[in-house]
């Protein structure tokens, strides 16, 4: 996982997007256990590989999200924040 830090930095010339990916996976990874453990649903491999799949789809997005956010602050120069909640609006479905 550093690797990803560093490469997401090196990418973004700062490191704060990189700080928010790093501490977003382990929150989503216990978030989702706890609904298999609240669901009463066993840790078993169709778990697990909807737990990679959801990972993977997520990180896409995310990935997505603050690309078009650095796109839109940059070309209409609004804060970082206004154009992270304008990007992810427009990746929601509706």
């Amino acid at each position: 996982m550093p690797w990803c830090y560093l490469v997401l930095s090196a990418q973004y010339r700062a490191t704060s997007p990189g700080d928010s990916f790093l501490i977003d996976r382990p929150l989503r990874m216990l978030g989702r256990l706890a609904f298999l453990a609240n669901a009463s649903i066993d840790l078993n491999i169709y778990a697990q590989v909807g737990l990679v799949t959801l990972n993977r789809l997520a990180r896409q997005e995310r990935i997505l999200i603050v690309e078009v956010a650095e796109q839109q602050s940059q070309s209409r120069h609004e804060r970082p924040s206004q154009a992270a909640i304008a990007s992810a609006e427009s990746r929601s479905p509706s």
